[in-house]
């Protein structure tokens, strides 16, 4: 808001028409528009307290379109959640197809954008994003009974991965700054995850490859992100190298990882007395974007020498005082930051009655890979905001030079429409570890636990195993804690 320091004369409305338009625009804008975090805050609300159907109702009231990527795959996450796993399925299957047709950008809309803000693209979706589908589509089919289908969820993870990261590659081929780094994506996970199907299906010579590649994957995931090679990835991997007489690599890892060797607690495989359960905690969640709001006037002092400007802060809102001097115009600036979601969850752990409590170990960290994500993209996020406020400062000044009113009628659009892009996918785990036992047939009930760092229980599930022959379950626990 502006002050004069001396009682003015009576203004028409043509005198204080760039004051009442300016007052109204930092008004409805200056604290910035709600972000994406904001507008589902009462859906994480009821996932804190364990309502996935109450969660589901607030997100139909948000409302959101089949044609939005980000909605489909908060959508899917959700339907996952409830236990609703064809319709989950069914979602995300609408979600890969818009993504695939999201690769081909619009030029029209970019160039709308410069004019607008960001919000005016559609949401293309995070790489790290767009692999969880498959991860969770598996865990689905898993949980429908049809090891086949996850099987084939499993396979497209990494092609799809390779796929998106080649794309961006492409797009930033100018930008070497800007490029993703290979271990950018949780490809070692998914790799990972996917020897486990191969495992659970029998194909041994497949189990290999993937636990291998994870195995290189983690190694170099851990000088990136301090993730090193899961205790069961180990031992997986020692399994499989076994099972297909390659003995020598089996050695290697055995002298690498002694907890891998046979004898150590958790290497045995199935003799036909016990079935092997892997179970998959996922805690917390991924960090989210919020708004900054940077909003200046812009003062004319009219060659005036004696003219003064004083501009302040007190909180979100700018305060500007001036004497002898004219409100010129408003500048608006919008971008995201990142904002970390903490989490009371230190480890996880799994009790079986026979054998006690088991610790579990990490096996992706999704908060680091977004922050790595983010960190890498702000640049151009930062660019592309100047290069914004220069097309709409040039836009606004076409415009005065045509009609005063008009300068600034355009000045209280740009000021509007600066938007910053919060939109991401914000339901996803911050972590999730691993872990595996085998459990003496008869044992029908496990009890899976999140822990924080004093011991105290954060969130308790109990696990009912199903009464399959298969000698192999995969599972998988989530806490909204």
């Amino acid at each position: 808001m502006t002050r004069s320091a001396a009682p003015a004369p009576r203004a028409g409305l043509w005198d204080v028409l760039p004051l009442l338009v300016s007052i109204l625009v930092l008004a409805a804008f200056g604290p910035g528009c709600a972000s994406r975090s904001q507008d589902l805050s009462l859906v994480r609300e009821a996932l804190y307290h364990g309502d996935v159907e109450n969660a589901l109702s607030e997100y139909d009231k948000v409302g959101g379109k089949d044609s939005d990527l980000l909605h489909l795959l908060e959508k899917g996450y959700l339907l996952h959640v409830a236990g609703r796993w064809e319709e989950s399925n069914e979602v995300w299957q609408h979600a890969e197809e818009r993504a695939e047709d999201l690769y081909t950008r619009s030029i029209t809309r970019e160039a709308a954008a410069l004019l607008t803000s960001d919000n005016t693209l559609p949401y293309r979706g995070q790489p790290f994003e767009l692999q969880m589908i498959q991860y969770y589509r598996a865990l689905n089919y898993l949980e429908l009974g049809s090891l086949d289908d996850a099987l084939v969820e499993a396979r497209k993870a990494n092609y799809l991965a390779d796929q998106v990261y080649a794309k961006e590659e492409e797009e930033d081929e100018d930008d070497e700054e800007g490029k993703l780094g290979p271990t950018q994506h949780p490809n070692a996970f998914l790799d990972y995850f996917t020897g486990l199907l191969y495992a659970r299906a029998g194909e041994w010579n497949d189990a290999v490859v993937s636990f291998r590649d994870a195995y290189e994957g983690y190694g170099e995931a851990n000088v990136r992100y301090g993730v090193g090679v899961p205790q069961t990835l180990s031992r997986d991997l020692y399994r499989a190298l076994v099972r297909t007489g390659q003995s020598d690599e089996a050695a290697r890892i055995a002298k690498a990882h002694p907890e891998a060797s046979p004898g150590s607690e958790g290497s045995r495989g199935s003799d036909g007395a016990t079935r092997r359960i892997v179970v998959f905690f996922e805690s917390g969640f991924v960090p989210h974007r919020e708004s900054v709001d940077i909003t200046l006037p812009i003062f004319d002092d009219k060659g005036n020498s004696s003219a003064w400007l004083y501009v302040d802060r007190y909180g979100p809102q700018i305060y500007s005082y001036s004497s002898n001097a004219d409100l010129d115009h408003v500048l608006r600036f919008a971008f995201p930051r990142l904002e970390a979601v903490p989490s009371p969850v230190a480890h996880c752990e799994l009790e079986v009655s026979t054998q006690g409590s088991r610790s579990a170990s990490p096996v992706l960290d999704l908060r680091a890979i977004a922050e790595d994500d983010f960190n890498q993209r702000l640049p151009r996020i930062l660019l592309k905001t100047v290069a914004r406020a220069l097309v709409k400062e040039t836009q606004r000044k076409a415009a005065k030079k045509e009609n005063e009113v008009l300068g600034w009628v355009i000045n209280a659009i740009n000021v509007a429409t600066e938007q910053a892009d919060t939109r991401s996918w914000i339901f996803l785990p911050g972590r999730i570890d691993v872990i595996d036992v085998d459990v003496p047939v008869g044992v029908n009930t496990l009890k899976g636990r999140f822990v924080d760092k004093f011991g105290q229980t954060v969130d308790e599930w109990t696990l009912d195993l199903s009464e399959s022959n298969s000698d192999m379950e995969i599972l998988s626990l989530r806490t909204f804690h």
